[in-house]
């Protein structure tokens, strides 16, 4: 059966630079992919988008969008425009690689590189390196984010998993520390997921966030999560 090489969606849709990540994270219901919980890029918007599947190990995706999420009203005339390729050159290796870009007083521009390897059922792991310009339309600031996860099936109903993120900003032309310092930093998730029956997780993990400003302190907790999906 020949499969379907063109796909279009419209309205408010899921964005596809965050389906990959979110895929071999596996635990969106423990913490979010690394664009989504430092606020660098919303997970669905209003618009369009079109997938096509050049061959059986690459696809290309185009979107429009208004760049302003999915629950805020387009407020001028501005919209954000995405490219984006995914290759699958043999079983289980997936790449990723994806750019937008909007206009209003300056050019904001995300690059997304994600490089995930599944070993069939028993383990996964991602490494993902992401890069803003001209973050909030502010001239000159950026910030860069690097995350690293990985999950170890130890039998059909316990898993190990874990991650290490990074996030940080650079330093202004006349200033002596990152525009962003308050909000860098980086992070470690790690746990024990336990799947009792299917569509029910349960996870005990432990979070912190180490921040880069000497002011701040140190946060680490130990959470219980549960996920029930009825689909």
């Amino acid at each position: 059966m020949n499969q379907v090489k063109l796909k279009v969606k419209f309205g408010i849709i899921p964005l596809q630079q965050f389906k990959t990540q979110e895929n071999i994270w596996g635990h969106r219901y423990i913490y979010k992919s690394v664009l989504d919980e430092h606020g660098m890029a919303s997970t669905a918007d209003l618009g369009a988008s079109i997938n096509f599947k050049a061959t059986e190990y690459i696809e290309f995706d185009l979107t429009m969008m208004n760049g302003e999420g999915y629950s805020n009203l387009q407020t001028d005339n501005s919209y954000k425009a995405g490219i984006g390729a995914t290759v699958k050159p043999w079983k289980g290796l997936i790449l990723r690689m994806y750019a937008d870009g909007i206009a209003k007083q300056e050019t904001q521009v995300l690059l997304v590189n994600v490089i995930g390897y599944q070993f069939e059922d028993k383990a996964a792991v991602g490494v993902e390196y992401d890069k803003t310009f001209n973050n909030k339309f502010e001239k000159e600031q950026g910030r860069d984010v690097f995350s690293i996860y990985a999950s170890y099936n130890i039998n059909k109903q316990f898993q190990l998993f874990g991650r290490y993120d990074k996030v940080h900003s650079n330093i202004l032309d006349g200033d002596d520390k990152p525009w962003n310092l308050d909000k860098d930093g980086s992070a470690i998730i790690a746990g024990v997921q336990y799947k009792p029956i299917p569509k029910v997780k349960i996870a005990l993990n432990y979070q912190d966030w180490f921040p880069y400003a000497k002011n701040v302190s140190n946060e680490s907790f130990i959470y219980l999560n549960l996920e029930f999906r009825v689909w």
